[in-house]
C-alpha cells in the first residue's frame, strides 16, 4: 500500500510550492522532482510523439487503444467513487526518500515526503487522492485516523500487514549474512494533509510538519538544496523539467548493515574502480528547443577522478572517424579512452582487494604486465564503432570497432598471447593480420594503424577500405553532420548517434526472420517458474512480425529524426545529454 500511495501522490504539482530541494532534508538519498507535470504531459500530447500516436495510419497498424483507455479511466473513477473530471495531474511535484534515526531502535529507518501542487485543480486532486487512500485502507483492512496540524486536518493511514511483512524480512540475501539495513524497516504509518493547493504525504508527523514549514518558508532544518552535493550536481545537470537524483553518501549510511560481512571486502575495490562519485542524476525535458525530447545526466565528483572514471576524464572535440569504417551507418559511437593508464587502474583494483586475493592475483599480473603495458601504451585514445544494415547478418547489422594503434608491432604480442587460447588463429589479409576461427564470427584485425574488432566480414571490409584512395567516410553522411553539429565544438569523452528510421528498418527485417525462434525457449522458465514458451507463444511472435511487416518506416520519418548523445567531462564530474531530433 505504501508504494501505491506514493505513486498516486507523485503522479496525481502553480501556487508557489518550493522545489523538493528546498523541502527535503540533507539526509535525502533519492530525490524526484517535476516542475509542472500537467504542462509536461500537455507538451508531449501536442508535440511530435503525440502526433505520431494520433496518426490514423499508426492506429490502423497497432490498433486504436483510446477507447479501451477511456473505459479503463471510467472504471477507475467509478471504483474510487469520484467523477471523471477529478482525475487530474499536478503541476510541481517532489518526492524524497531519506533516513531518520529511530531513537527506540537506535538505528536508521527509511522515511519519505511527497509534495504536490495542483493549482486550480486542487479540489479535484484532493478528492482523487483521498478516495485512493480510502480505497487502499479498505483493501488493507486498516482504519484511517484523523489529527490536526497547523489548524488543518491530517489523515493518519496505517500500513497493512502485507506491507509490514515485506519490509521486516530479516535476511533478504538467503543466508549470505547481508541485511538491507534501514531498507528493512520502512514506515508503518503515513500522514497526509491538504494545505490549500498543496498536498503533502509523509512517513511521520515530524516529517510532515517540517515539510509544511518548509513550504511556508519557515523550515528549521538544513535542506537538500543547501548541500554541496546538490549544488554541484545541479550545475552539471542544468535546468530540466523533471529529474531523479541519487546521493551516494546518504545511501551508504542507509546501507550500513548491508555493507558488513562479505560485502565489506568489496567496498575498497569498488572505491578503487570508480572513485568518489557523490551523485547520479537524470533529467527530462519534454519541450526542448529544436528537438523532440532531451534526457540529461550528471555525475558529481568533487575530488580527483579515479579508477575507470579517470580513463575517460579527458575529452576532445568531435573529429571525423577513420574512413575505413565505410560510409553506411545505422549507428555510430566514438570514445576517448586513456589506454595508457588502464594497467595502473587494474593494479590499483587488485591491490585494494583483501590481502589473500591480492596475493593470488599478483603472479598473473607479473606475467602479463610487460606485454600488456606495451600494447596499451600505443592504443587509443580514440575508439570508433559503426553499425550498418547487413541482410546476411543474424542480427540484421554488421559492425566493426576501430581502436587507434600507433605501433602495430607493440600490439601484436598481446594478440598472439590471448587469441589462440580462444580458438582464434592469425591469417594474412592484404598485408594486415586477422585473428579468427571457424567457431566464431568474431574477428580481430591489426593493420592500417588500427586495431579492429567485429564481425569477420566487417573487419575484412574495413581493411579493404583502408587501401582504397576514394573511400568515402561516415563523416560525409547528412545524419553524421547534423548530429555532430548538435554536439557542438566542446570537448567530449564520448558521443554517438542512431539513425532512427534506418534502425527501425533493421529491426523490421530481423522480425521477419523469427520463424522457429520459440524453439529456443524450450526448458527455460521465468522467475515464477512459468515456462517461457507458454509466455512467448508462436502466435504472439507471428502477430508482432506481421505488424512490423506492415509498418511503414516513412511514418517514423515523418515524426521522428535521429537521436544523438554525448558525455562531456567537467572539473567536478561529467554531464550527459541525449536528444531525439526533429525529422
Amino acid at each position: 500500500m505504501l508504494s501505491t500511495f506514493i505513486l498516486t501522490a507523485s503522479v496525481a504539482a502553480v501556487a508557489e510550492l518550493p522545489p523538493i530541494e528546498a523541502i527535503a532534508p540533507q539526509s535525502t538519498f533519492l530525490a524526484v522532482s517535476a516542475k509542472d507535470l500537467h504542462a509536461s504531459w500537455q507538451a508531449i500530447r501536442a508535440g511530435q510523439l503525440g502526433k505520431l500516436f494520433d496518426d490514423p495510419k499508426l492506429k490502423e497498424l497497432v490498433g486504436d487503444d483510446s477507447k479501451e483507455l477511456e473505459k479503463a479511466l471510467d472504471g477507475a473513477t467509478k471504483e474510487l467513487g469520484i467523477e471523471r473530471k477529478d482525475l487530474v495531474l499536478p503541476g510541481r511535484v517532489g518526492m524524497a526518500l531519506f533516513g531518520e534515526r529511530d531513537e527506540e531502535l537506535d538505528a536508521m529507518t527509511m522515511a519519505f515526503i511527497v509534495v504536490a501542487d495542483f493549482d486550480d485543480r486542487a479540489d479535484s486532486g484532493a478528492r482523487m487522492l483521498m478516495a485512493s487512500f480510502e480505497k487502499g485502507a479498505k483493501e488493507a483492512e486498516v482504519k484511517i485516523e484523523k489529527a490536526e496540524l497547523d489548524g488543518k486536518e491530517v489523515w493518519i493511514i496505517p500500513m497493512g500487514d502485507d506491507e509490514a511483512e515485506e519490509v521486516e524480512a530479516d535476511d533478504e540475501f538467503d543466508g549470505m549474512g547481508m541485511e538491507l539495513g534501514a531498507f528493512g524497516s520502512g514506515p508503518e504509518t503515513m500522514y497526509f494533509m491538504r494545505d490549500g493547493e498543496h498536498m503533502l504525504l509523509a512517513s511521520s508527523m515530524a516529517s510532515l510538519e517540517e515539510a509544511l514549514l518548509a513550504t511556508q518558508g519557515k523550515g528549521k532544518s538544513k535542506t537538500l538544496g543547501s548541500s554541496d552535493d546538490w549544488r554541484g550536481n545541479a550545475a552539471l545537470l542544468g535546468s530540466t523539467e523533471m529529474s531523479v537524483t541519487v546521493f551516494t553518501g546518504p545511501l551508504k549510511d542507509m546501507l550500513g548493515p548491508m555493507m558488513m560481512g562479505p560485502m565489506a571486502m568489496v567496498q575498497p575495490a569498488m572505491a578503487s574502480l570508480f572513485g568518489d562519485i557523490r551523485t547520479f542524476s537524470l533529467g527530462f525535458d519534454m519541450q526542448p528547443k529544436d528537438s523532440i525530447l532531451e534526457v540529461s545526466g550528471a555525475a558529481f565528483i568533487p575530488g580527483k577522478k579515479e579508477g575507470l572514471v579517470s580513463l575517460v576524464a579527458k575529452g576532445q572535440p568531435v573529429s571525423a572517424p577513420p574512413k575505413l569504417l565505410g560510409n553506411e551507418s545505422v549507428s555510430y559511437t566514438c570514445a576517448n579512452v586513456a589506454f595508457g593508464e588502464l594497467w595502473k587502474t587494474i593494479e590499483a583494483a587488485v591491490a585494494s582487494l583483501p590481502e589473500m586475493q591480492a596475493e593470488q592475483l599478483a603472479p598473473t599480473l607479473t606475467i602479463y604486465e610487460p606485454i600488456m603495458t606495451k600494447a596499451f601504451a600505443v592504443m587509443g585514445p580514440s575508439i570508433h564503432s559503426a553499425q550498418w544494415a547487413d541482410a546476411n547478418a543474424e542480427s540484421g547489422v554488421g559492425s566493426v570497432t576501430a581502436i587507434a594503434c600507433s605501433d602495430e608491432k607493440a600490439c601484436m604480442p598481446m594478440l598472439q598471447m590471448f587469441a589462440p587460447s580462444i580458438g582464434m588463429m592469425p591469417r594474412d589479409f592484404q598485408g594486415a593480420t586477422i585473428f579468427g576461427g571457424d567457431a566464431t564470427e568474431f574477428s580481430v584485425g591489426l593493420g592500417s594503424g588500427q586495431l579492429l574488432l567485429g564481425d569477420s566480414s566487417g573487419v575484412e571490409q574495413a581493411l579493404r577500405a583502408a587501401g582504397e584512395k576514394d573511400t568515402k567516410g561516415i563523416a560525409e553522411l547528412p545524419v553524421y553532420k547534423r548530429c555532430a553539429a548538435a554536439v557542438g565544438s566542446g570537448a567530449v569523452s564520448a558521443w554517438g548517434f542512431t539513425d532512427t528510421t534506418a534502425q527501425f528498418e533493421v529491426q523490421k527485417s530481423v522480425m521477419g526472420r523469427l520463424e522457429g525462434v520459440q524453439d529456443g525457449f524450450d526448458g527455460f522458465v521465468d522467475d515464477a517458474g512459468n515456462p517461457l514458451d507458454d509466455i512467448v507463444t508462436e502466435e504472439a511472435i507471428e502477430n508482432v512480425a506481421d505488424m512490423m511487416a506492415k509498418f511503414d518506416a516513412e511514418l517514423m520519418k515523418k515524426y521522428i529524426g535521429p537521436s544523438v548523445w554525448w558525455l562531456a567531462p567537467a572539473d567536478k564530474g561529467f554531464s550527459f545529454r541525449v536528444r531525439l531530433l526533429m525529422p
